[in-house]
């Protein structure tokens, strides 16, 4: 299970990178930060990786990924799939980086973020008034990164909104 998961991420490495030009490295927080959020953001686009994540002081953040991308670093030599498999079609991987080709590593924190705290309170946001609950988000966001701007917030709900992605 373990080594399947691995290679699925090596395999969805090398997509983003032939795709978008985008190559991990371990070297900068930023980039393990990127990735741990593209990896929770692909699940919602039907690419699951199957690693769990809890949220973090960055969003959301999985110590399973991290010990994997380490082991990429330090350990892979073997071949790069090309093909992903049944579960991460090209189709997939394309709506993806659409998705997320253009934003940068704190856009990606926010919608990550924000698509956790949707999945988490799903039933209860469900039964409020649309205003209500999109008041209770912002403000459920703003509380644990008050960094971003209400109107920062709007937008990426309308984003998520926009391509249909849930929590």
């Amino acid at each position: 299970m373990e080594e399947a998961r691995f290679k699925r991420l090596v395999a969805f490495l090398k997509a983003l990178e032939k795709k978008t030009g985008y190559k991990f490295t371990i070297e900068t927080f930023e980039d393990r930060m990127r990735l741990q959020k593209l990896v929770y953001l692909a699940k919602h686009f039907g690419i699951d990786l199957e690693y769990n994540f809890t949220l973090y002081i960055r969003g959301p953040y999985s110590s399973e990924l991290a010990d994997d991308y380490y082991k990429i670093e330090r350990d892979y030599d073997g071949e790069i799939p090309e093909i992903l498999d049944e579960f991460i079609t090209e189709e997939k991987v394309d709506t993806f980086i659409e998705f997320v080709k253009d934003k940068d590593t704190e856009e990606l924190e926010l919608i990550a973020t924000l698509l956790m705290v949707l999945g988490r309170h799903k039933p209860f946001l469900n039964s409020l008034p649309e205003e209500e609950r999109e008041d209770l988000v912002v403000k459920t966001i703003q509380d644990i990164k008050p960094y971003f701007t209400k109107d920062k917030i709007l937008e990426a709900i309308r984003e998520i909104e926009k391509v249909k992605i849930v929590g």
